[in-house]
């Protein structure tokens, strides 16, 4: 079986490397950089000695709580605000003082309560000073345990609760609760009625921190700790301890009376933190009996067990892991809910794509239709002009090709090419003004994709907005420089250099469907001349030649239409397509980064979870080898003494 100090060891490498993923985490959540920087400082605590943090308002007694503790005044007391910084307690040989920084001094003290861990007291957190609060509420994270000091006159008010809340909430630090200046209580009754009333607001704050915990008997507390009548279990973050946590236990306490009885016990180089000196037993002074002193004493001296710091210590950064964690979800949940305007904002304008070039198809269909249609009237005034034409009455005009041909041109085709051309244009008119319109809805939804981002998204939207810039200047630049008139005459000269029909490439289409209709009606009655040269059997043979005539002449000019009709459609689409394909391009590096990052915090939200999940089985690994840290709590409530 491994040795404690192996098992350890191990428990040590698994959260470094736990810490490690978490920051990778909080880097791709783009957390700011105080939060990132809290895993290396959560990585160095667990090379640190146990971290006792004593918090509360300034004026609730702190520094004369932790002088009691001594038994000497080791931190300057007074009614005015006296701690400016934060003090780093730590054992040594000798009393020294080192300033380590602007707002932090380490001092070494000869005290056998500070061979195990080290005792921090911070400034009050509401010191006028500022930055002394912001100090105290940097240093939170890295505890392993926090005592947090009220008093009896202001019990658990609500800029306390407000603290606290970042404490637990914030941070799922476990807690202790130090009611000072109990000596102020007139009666036994409403010193007990202002302990259940901090109990109750610290239910409240679980409550609040912990909402839809299951939860389960606390170990019965002495009179001297009092523990509210339930404890928690679950995974929420603030319940001070993860699994198998509890509502933090209340000491009523009067630290003036104390260290009054410990000052007068010991001898003035008295280093004692045990409550006896050598000028008297400490016990016997009814001042210490009054004071209340002995259970919080007796719960830092006794019951914080190696074994039990280091489940506390080791619970510590799970506990902070947690709130990390929350934290990173928190800011990748709303990364996603920006991905998701993203990908509506797409998929719409996706749809609307789809929803033009639909449009544009029946615009093409109908351009083809018109053309048709012109020809169509066309071949019919044709069919009737070659049936009046080959007739015997209209022989001069048969074997006269010119004025066939100017009879042909006055009756048939007049201004049809013009006509056909003027449908075209219209056409390339409609079909370049919708492309317009969706040119402008698209710069304007893409616009709005970058409307009104507030959310803290590092690099995701650093990256997606960089994007967005690009496209939104080369769209803005396509529609300004947009013209009409010059995209028409492109469209249609690309149609007619695309366009052939009957062999012959269009010069002008309604120009070509004319000439070669004017053809093909030559061609065929070509045949007829020459069949009926001779007058006297035209009575027999003209008849004939004329059904033949009409029929060929409407065979090739359906065929000509079918030709025309396909190649219309095909280039006019093809048009289309390239103009829709053209602001689809435009919209693809967007679609690219949205669904990079997609699946990126996709990825993420599963680290999150394997985060979770690996922490969760870390702190039921911990507790099983060391117990779980609150029940150390529990122990010291069943089993110390009254006072």
């Amino acid at each position: 079986m491994d040795s404690p100090a192996r098992s350890a060891h191990a428990f040590l490498d698994r959260e470094r490397g736990l810490l490690a993923a978490l920051g990778a985490l909080l880097d791709r959540a783009a957390a700011p950089e105080p939060t990132r920087r809290r895993t290396h400082d959560l990585a160095q605590s667990l090379d640190e000695l146990f971290l006792l943090v004593v918090a509360g308002e300034f004026n609730a007694g702190k520094s004369t709580l932790v002088n009691a503790l001594f038994g000497r005044r080791v931190m300057e007391e007074g009614p005015v605000p006296t701690t400016d910084k934060i003090t780093v307690l730590r054992y040594g040989e000798a009393d020294e003082t080192h300033r380590r920084g602007d707002f932090v001094t380490e001092r070494t003290v000869t005290a056998p309560l500070l061979e195990g861990l080290a005792l921090v007291d911070t400034p009050g957190t509401n010191s006028i000073v500022l930055e002394h609060q912001a100090l105290t509420e940097d240093f939170i994270p890295r505890a392993d345990l926090v005592l947090f000091v009220t008093s009896y006159d202001r019990p658990l008010s609500e800029s306390e609760r407000q603290f606290l809340t970042y404490v637990r909430g914030d941070w799922g630090k476990q807690l202790v609760v130090a009611l000072n200046k109990a000596d102020l209580a007139d009666t036994e009754a409403a010193l007990a009625q202002v302990v259940a009333h901090v109990q109750d607001g610290l239910r409240g704050l679980l409550r609040e921190t912990d909402d839809g915990e299951a939860r389960r008997p606390a170990p019965q507390a002495s009179p001297g700790a009092t523990a509210p009548p339930e404890r928690r279990s679950g995974n929420g973050a603030g319940r001070g301890g993860g699994e198998g946590g509890a509502v933090p236990l209340v000491f009523p306490v009067a630290a003036r009376l104390a260290l009054a009885a410990k000052l007068d016990a010991a001898p003035p180089a008295s280093s004692s933190a045990s409550g006896t000196g050598g000028a008297g037993d400490v016990r016997t002074d009814p001042r210490w009996e009054a004071s209340r002193f002995g259970p919080l004493e007796r719960f830092l001296t006794e019951t914080l067990t190696d074994d039990a710091r280091l489940a506390l210590k080791l619970a510590a950064p799970l506990d902070a892991t947690r709130a990390l964690v929350a934290d990173a979800r928190a800011r990748l949940e709303a990364q996603r809910g920006v991905l998701a305007d993203d990908e509506a904002g797409l998929a719409a304008l996706d749809g609307r794509f789809a929803e033009v070039r639909d449009a544009l198809s029946e615009t093409v269909g109908r351009a083809v239709a018109d053309v048709d249609r012109e020809l169509l009237e066309l071949e019919t005034r044709g069919v009737r002009f070659l049936d009046d034409a080959i007739r015997v009455s209209r022989l001069n005009l048969l074997r006269d090709r010119n004025a066939f041909r100017e009879e042909f041109a006055r009756q048939v085709t007049r201004d049809a090419d013009r006509r056909v051309e003027a449908r075209l244009g219209e056409a390339a008119d409609a079909v370049l003004r919708r492309v317009f319109e969706l040119w402008n809805e698209t710069y304007a939804r893409l616009a709005d994709l970058r409307r009104d981002r507030t959310t803290d998204g590092g690099g995701f939207l650093y990256d997606r907005d960089e994007v967005l810039r690009d496209v939104l200047r080369e769209a803005r630049r396509t529609v300004d420089q947009y013209d009409m008139h010059e995209e028409a005459r492109r469209l249609l000269e690309n149609a007619r250099a695309a366009i052939t029909v009957g062999g012959v490439t269009a010069a002008g289409i309604g120009t070509l469907a004319v000439v070669l209709i004017a053809a093909t009606a030559f061609d065929v009655t070509g045949g007829v001349v020459l069949a009926g040269a001779l007058a006297t059997l035209g009575f027999v043979v003209l008849p004939v030649q004329r059904r033949r005539a009409v029929r060929d002449f409407t065979d090739r000019v359906r065929a000509l239409r079918a030709d025309l009709e396909a190649g219309l459609r095909r280039e006019l689409d093809a048009e289309a397509d390239e103009a829709v394909g053209r602001v689809r391009r435009l919209v693809e590096p967007v679609a690219s980064v949205v669904a990079a990052s997609r699946a990126s915090l996709d990825a993420a939200l599963a680290e999150a979870d394997r985060i979770t999940a690996e922490a969760a089985a870390l702190r039921a690994d911990v507790e099983a080898a060391f117990g779980a840290p609150l029940e150390s709590v529990g122990q010291l409530a069943s089993g110390s003494g009254s006072r």
